[in-house]
């Protein structure tokens, strides 16, 4: 799957989790990081914005004692927001060279 064809998955009205398994290249060596997404829209209801922001620590401490590895935890207020440049990003930060 793509960052945009997850974009098409996740509902753009109310919160979600995601487990996104992103294969991608990165300096030529394959990558394949398990990624865990909570959209939370910002015209969600209150109510569950607040159920799934205080849930979300217990299920990533679920998913890590169930054994899958969840190599970074996002959080998106809009679905438009999970591109390839966000993972990317998100995954292979620019290390910013100092000048002499």
């Amino acid at each position: 799957a793509t960052a945009a064809s997850l974009q098409q998955q996740l509902p753009a009205d109310s919160p979600a989790y995601c487990l996104f398994r992103w294969e991608h290249e990165h300096e030529g060596e394959p990558h394949s990081p398990v990624l865990f997404i909570f959209c939370c829209p910002e015209h969600s209801k209150v109510r569950a914005k607040m159920l799934h922001a205080s849930t979300k620590g217990a299920v990533l401490s679920h998913l890590e004692t169930s054994g899958l590895q969840v190599a970074k935890s996002l959080e998106v207020t809009d679905v438009e927001e999970v591109s390839e440049a966000l993972l990317y990003g998100e995954m292979h930060p620019a290390v910013e060279q100092a000048k002499v």
